[in-house]
Parts: C-alpha cells; structure tokens; sequence
C-alpha cells in the first residue's frame, strides 16, 4: 500500500473533521466556524462569498463548505475519501446545503477542472498530507481566476516541534498500528489528549504522512505561482497573534467582525522570527499550528 492509499485508509475509518458526540448543529456551521477572520484582507467580511463560485480543495466531512455555503457560495468541494464525502454529503442534507454544494472525489494533485474556473480557491490541511504539496498549491492556482482569492492552510515547521516529539514516542512503543498509536498516544499523554475530538488525535499520532513548511517556502509559492501575498492568519508576530486570539473570542461573543491591522501581514525577519517563537510555545499547548495565507491571483 503506497503513502497515499494508507493516507485515504485511514480518512475511511476515522473521518476529518468529526463532530464528536453530538449531530453537526447549524449554529456550529454559521457562526462558529471563524473562516471570516481567516479572510481578513482589507478589512472585508462574509460578504465577498455570496454567488462567488468556490473550490475547496480537500473537503473532509464538510465542515468549512457548509459554512461557506450559508454565506451564499456556490461550492464545488473534493476529496479523495469515500466515507468523508459520504459523511458530508449526509450533512449537507440535513441542514439544506444539499443544493449549494457539489461533492465530486478527486485530488488535489490533479484537478479535473479548467483552468481560470473558481472565483476562489480553499485549502485547509490538505496539501501537507500529500506527496507533493507544491504541486498541490499549483494545482489550485491554475483554476483560480485572476483576480480571485486563494485560501491556503498548512502546518507550520515551528509550530510542530513539540508535536512531533511526541508523536516519535508513540512510535517507539506502537510501530505503525494507526489504532495502536493512539491507545498508547491516551496513556502516554492523558491530560492532553482528553481534550482532543477523536479524530484529532489519530491526526497527530496514527497519520501515515505530513509536512511542515515555513513562512518563507509558502510566500515563494505565491511568487512563483503568481499569486500576490494578501494576509495570513493569525497574524504575525506576538502582538498580531494576540490580537487574532482577542478579536476571535469577540467574534464569538459577539459577532460582528473587526479586522487586525495590516501592519501584522507584513513578511519581515522580526514578524518572522516571533512568530515562529510563537508557533514552538502553541505546540506545547494543542496540535495544528500552522498559517492560513490568502492572496490574489494577478492578471
């Protein structure tokens, strides 16, 4: 069984995201999902989704395309794992997202659509699970309009440090037993594993493959590909992450949307270096660090 095959495996038998012990409720996709604060650029909001047509590229269960489509998206979402689409496709269904979404199985390294086809493009934890996530990042782009947004997350190599130590003890007592790695990955680290859904947990001890990419090797990618550097998040820097954090937990309270300055985009050796600081200190504390970057297809 090659990388991908045992990558798809284990997406069959442990669907990414789950929604743990209770349904999927419509209050959690349109209003706690925060991919507004994700999109941040200039200060905009939900509004740039309505009749926009989007690709998410890796689409698990479903999470983040049924919260776009309530922003008025019109969604084409792919992935490669049966039980994923499936499992989306029954909660499209009942939160009447059924029409606004089109669930196609296909890859991300190979996209069957034209190029200039998406108003945007989405990727969240996707690309870093293949064997070729530059190709991946490419492949998004060509199907994005010019001029059209391209939402791109993957884990950052500081954010990681703390988390693959661990994941190397896992191995050490549980070899390559996905269902082993976790039972020891619970007994091992109790009080941090608790506090993880299920599937989290299999994402950070039991996952046959990931990458790690820095700052810098991502804003290349959009170079290259032409896609002009818009924001990131959160926000670089100690200060720009704290005000990520704080504006998160008002979007929560409170809706309403409030954007953190520009100032905290910018890719400088300081914003750089803290907040790679930053992501090593986040390992300690939960798994997942990484960046969501968002730019601009130029013409």
């Amino acid at each position: 069984m090659n990388m991908q095959d045992k990558v798809i495996d284990m997406y069959n038998q442990i669907p990414y995201p789950d929604y743990g012990d209770k349904a999927l409720t419509k209050n959690y996709v349109t209003s706690k999902e925060y991919i507004d604060l994700v999109l941040s650029f200039k200060g905009k909001n939900s509004n740039v989704y309505k009749d926009k047509a989007i690709l998410e590229g890796g689409c698990g269960t479903g999470r983040e395309s049924m919260y776009l489509a309530s922003k008025g998206a019109k969604l084409t979402s792919i992935d490669l794992t049966d039980k994923s689409i499936e499992t989306a496709m029954v909660q499209a269904k009942q939160y009447s997202f059924k029409h606004k979404i089109k669930f196609k199985k296909a890859s991300v390294l190979e996209l069957p659509f034209k190029d200039n086809s998406f108003d945007i493009v989405l990727s969240s934890g996707v690309a870093h699970h293949t064997n070729d996530p530059e190709r991946a990042f490419s492949e998004l782009a060509r199907t994005l309009k010019p001029n059209g947004y391209m939402i791109f997350y993957v884990y950052n190599n500081f954010a990681h440090v703390v988390s693959n130590f661990r994941r190397r003890i896992v191995i050490l007592f549980a070899g390559d037993d996905i269902h082993k790695r976790v039972i020891i990955a619970k007994r091992l680290f109790p009080f941090y594993t608790r506090k993880q859904p299920l599937a989290t947990t299999y994402d950070e001890f039991a996952h046959p493959h990931k990458s790690e990419h820095s700052i810098s090797e991502i804003i290349n990618w959009f170079n290259k590909y032409n896609i002009e550097y818009e924001s990131v998040y959160p926000k670089l820097g100690f200060k720009g992450a704290y005000l990520t954090r704080k504006y998160q937990k008002d979007f929560f309270r409170k809706g309403g949307f409030k954007a953190v300055p520009q100032k905290f985009n910018k890719i400088s050796f300081m914003n750089k270096f803290t907040s790679s600081f930053f992501q090593f200190l986040y390992g300690f504390k939960a798994y997942s660090g990484g960046y969501r970057f968002v730019g601009i297809k130029k013409n």
